[in-house]
């Protein structure tokens, strides 16, 4: 006996359900995209939105919400809307002698990268791109992105705080190592055809940091760079800089 053709289609149903009429879906929404774009949620964690966790501005989580909802979840509105507001522009330095709670939002939240956008950003940063046979430094562009993604945190970490296994891997790992070895157009090649040590550590700067060198920090590097002048030299640079945490961190 075949089976009788159901009235309804529980696909359909379940997602009838959650899109709705559904409160919670615009502010599990609005919450989560919150939390990408400043670093913590109104909720924290941002996937237990229940009453244990309760949203630490109750009427802002609801009025965006409400926006987003009454303007068809309109996702370039919200984010313009958060991105241009007086909180997403803030210092990460609180004010002298405050040191306000992160889910106060008085200041901007140190927010790490992810493991992608880690990834993405050593590419980026050390001008690398794949070659003939889509490698990067001899490996493929999977086999990168997977080091960065299995060591560094998810986007959403309850807590975040650096492991041993990350340290090392920035520190000693020769994959690191590798994307700083010299190649045809990568930065550590740009930096050695400049010769001059000053201009060495103000490209270094500018390309992996986005800024320029302060004083201090161009005495220091010119001197190191003295002392180990060539490739090694400027391996040590890039290095230093591609494991700080001004690099490592929205701020």
């Amino acid at each position: 006996e075949k089976p009788s053709v159901p009235k309804f289609s529980r696909r359909e149903a379940l997602a009838a359900a959650v899109t709705e009429e559904n409160p919670r879906l615009a502010s599990a929404f609005v919450n989560r995209v919150w939390a990408i774009l400043l670093g913590r949620g109104l909720v924290h964690p941002v996937d237990q939105i229940d009453s244990r966790h309760p949203p630490s501005h109750p009427d802002l989580l609801d009025w965006l919400a409400r926006d987003f909802e009454q303007h068809g979840y309109d996702v370039k509105r919200l984010i313009r809307q958060i991105t241009l507001s007086r909180v997403y522009q803030l210092d990460s330095r609180p004010a002298p002698g405050e040191n306000p709670p992160p889910q106060s939002f008085a200041r901007a939240l140190e927010k790490p990268l992810s493991g992608e956008q880690l990834f993405r950003s050593y590419l980026a940063a050390t001008g690398h791109a794949p070659d003939a046979e889509g490698k990067i430094a001899g490996l493929t562009e999977a086999e990168l992105r997977r080091a960065f993604v299995d060591r560094f945190p998810d986007l959403f970490p309850e807590e975040y705080h650096a492991s041993l296994q990350q340290a090392t891997f920035v520190t000693n790992s020769r994959l690191v190592d590798r994307l700083l070895d010299r190649s045809t157009g990568n930065l550590t090649d740009r930096l050695l055809a400049l010769g001059s040590p000053d201009a060495q550590v103000a490209e270094a700067f500018r390309r992996v940091l986005g800024r320029n060198a302060v004083e201090e920090e161009l005495a220091q590097a010119r001197r190191a760079l003295e002392r180990r002048p060539g490739e090694a030299g400027v391996k040590d640079l890039l290095w230093a800089l591609l494991a700080s945490a001004e690099f490592q961190l929205n701020h």
